[in-house]
């Protein structure tokens, strides 16, 4: 499995201060479960993960979609956590996928290793805070997660419809009125190219659901699904100014962040 994170660690961490208080659903998974939730993950979050075997804690962003599809990313590491949300009343109990970064070059970690399965249990408070700990092969501890208030903007293919250019390189991004999209990882590989369609999940909030084909980029080409979120990083009191993604498959990862140009 391999993961490609294209964002400098330090441009993340300052936009987490912002705000605070394949096909599919976006998980790079088929279908989710019968889920009896009756509080809701859902929403825009930051916080930290912390090893309880390594006593080390490290950054996390965070994105749960309408329809509970989860994805948060490592900023420090580059690890990946992807799946769907579930569990009974208040307390969460599921599964993700880690796909775990075992290299890096400036700005980037790539080349991940084996997927691995992570299970997740804890406590929902709805726009507040997600309690969970985790537990792997070899590891377990803590994942505190804080709700931004990013996710309350109402999402429109018109705010996205722009031409982007990415926070830690000169590759180029382009969403048309209608969601289509095209642009280059020329990060990843010289040649290679990204095209798709962005959606809207439900117009109330600010999450958007990513299906993205990955094309003359060797062992990263094929279909990838996954969610992102407008923010505001780039310019000092100018809105909707950045734009951030994370899309999977079955074998890859990539997370990235533009700027408007």
């Amino acid at each position: 499995m391999k993961i490609l994170k294209a964002i400098s660690i330090i441009l993340i961490i300052a936009f987490l201060a912002i705000g605070c208080g394949s096909s599919g659903d976006g998980s790079g998974n088929n279908g989710g479960g019968g889920n009896a939730l009756t509080e809701s993950p859902q929403g825009v979050w930051h916080g930290t993960i912390y090893s309880y075997v390594t006593e080390l804690e490290y950054n996390v962003l965070g994105i749960v979609s309408e329809n509970n599809v989860l994805h948060i990313i490592n900023v420090d590491t580059g690890i990946f956590y992807t799946g769907i949300v579930d569990g009974s009343g208040n307390k969460a109990d599921f599964t993700v996928t880690s796909y775990t970064s075992d290299g890096s070059v400036q700005y980037v970690h790539m080349t991940g290793t084996k997927a691995i399965s992570v299970q997740i249990t804890g406590t929902i408070t709805p726009r507040y805070i997600l309690l969970f700990k985790y537990n792997m092969n070899g590891d377990n501890g803590t994942l505190t997660l804080k709700y931004n208030k990013a996710y309350e903007r109402h999402s429109s293919l018109s705010t996205i419809d722009d031409v982007w250019t990415m926070l830690s390189g000169s590759d180029m991004l382009t969403i048309g009125n209608q969601g289509n999209m095209t642009g280059n990882f020329n990060f990843i590989a010289t040649g290679c190219l990204q095209s798709g369609k962005v959606s809207i999940i439900n117009s109330l909030y600010g999450v958007y659901l990513f299906n993205i084909d990955v094309s003359d980029c060797g062992a990263w080409n094929g279909a990838y699904s996954g969610l992102g979120f407008v923010g505001d990083y780039n310019v000092p009191n100018v809105p909707n100014d950045s734009l951030f993604y994370s899309i999977s498959n079955s074998s890859n990862a990539i997370f990235v962040g533009y700027a408007r140009l």
